[in-house]
């Protein structure tokens, strides 16, 4: 659950490098990929394959943006006022859900009050617009979508079981306990629901059931950052709030407003960089705890930054040596049309990667630990 009174944690790149995790503020680019990017400051370093691969998925435009829209790029400097919907006859009135005309509006508010908007407003600016809800950006849901391709988010939600259970896991290292301005995860699936016949005992449903993931915490792994469903499965009954009701953590936001300056820009990165480990630290629990050791391409786990009108996408992975490190790879600004039209675009591929590609590799595992333990 959200704790008011747990305020967000004071970090330093000292902090975090003291426990081994670490972040390259700089963008990374692959060295074949000529174009240059922003400011020019690139990282020449080969990234995991795996890690890579995430990397491409998430940046993927192609064929996404209607031939008329592009024309509209090269004026991303202009004043919003400038700016005019592409004609009728375009093809495709929207991209991921956001049409033109939403884009303007968009950017016009960012260089109206980005200098205004203190951090809670840009939190609900971006969770209201981009960052959305799956109830809200799937309004003509069904049931077997909820399933399936459903994720959970909350705002502020202090990863609490972090803090009372590092007695558990010798592995959670990390400096303090996260408090993300948004925590994106799986939903934890309330068996006693009316689920769709014939999906209802389907593997990859029954994995992500309050019932195998209490089995899990029973086993030692924790699979949810509240304290929720430990407290339900020890007690028999308590009231799930809908924080309690996300489990392993696959992707962060943290937000810092404008005029902070470099200090504020590296205090937004240390609590991505510690969220993002620390999410990272409970996938590495389940593999571990099932597998005896760490596959070779696990994760990688999304942090997203912004800082002001400053947009970061960064991926947090485990090094060949052991450290976790956060990479920068996409940098944009949300006061251009670009700016938020390639934003929408990677978050929407990060909700395919996360519900067909990580979620299924979760499962595999779910399944294998069960099998080993005789659970469920």
């Amino acid at each position: 659950m959200t704790d008011a009174s747990f305020e967000k944690p004071t970090l330093s790149r000292e902090t975090l490098e003291q426990q081994n995790i670490f972040f390259d503020e700089d963008f990374y680019q692959d060295a074949d990929e000529e174009e240059d990017v922003g400011d020019g400051r690139i990282s020449y370093y080969d990234l995991p394959q795996h890690v890579n691969t995430v990397r491409q998925a998430l940046l993927n435009f192609e064929g996404r943006i209607p031939d008329c829209w592009s024309p509209h790029f090269d004026h991303d400097s202009l004043p919003a006022d400038y700016f005019q919907p592409p004609t009728p006859a375009i093809e495709k009135p929207d991209v991921e859900g956001i049409t033109f005309e939403t884009c303007k509006d968009l950017m016009k508010q960012v260089e109206e009050k980005r200098t205004a908007w203190s951090e809670a407003d840009w939190v609900h600016f971006l969770r209201s617009r981009l960052f959305k809800s799956y109830e809200d950006a799937y309004p003509n849901r069904t049931k077997f979508n909820n399933l399936f391709d459903r994720w959970s988010s909350g705002q502020n939600i202090c990863w609490e079981e972090l803090r009372e259970r590092p007695h558990f896991d010798p592995y959670l290292t990390f400096p303090t306990a996260p408090k993300p301005d948004l925590t994106f995860g799986f939903p934890v699936i309330d068996s006693s629901d009316r689920l769709p016949n014939g999906f209802a005992q389907e593997t990859s449903v029954q994995n992500f059931s309050e019932k195998i993931l209490s089995d899990l915490i029973g086993a030692g792994v924790i699979p949810t950052v509240t304290t929720g469903l430990r407290i339900k499965c020890n007690r028999g009954s308590r009231k799930m709030f809908d924080a309690d009701n996300l489990c392993f953590p696959w992707a962060v936001f943290e937000s810092k407003r404008s005029g902070l300056g470099s200090s504020g820009r590296e205090r937004c990165y240390c609590q991505a960089a510690n969220a993002s480990s620390a999410a990272l630290t409970l996938l590495e629990g389940l593999f571990r705890k099932t597998y005896g050791q760490l596959p070779n391409d696990l994760g990688p786990i999304i942090a997203f930054t912004n800082t002001g009108a400053a947009f970061r996408v960064w991926l947090t992975f485990q090094t060949k040596y052991g450290k976790h490190m956060m990479v920068c790879i996409w940098e944009s600004s949300l006061d251009c049309i670009w700016g938020i039209l390639s934003t929408s675009i990677i978050i929407a591929n990060m909700h395919i990667w996360a519900s067909r590609v990580l979620k299924s590799r979760i499962s595999a595992c779910i399944s294998e630990f069960r099998r080993k333990r005789h659970v469920g």
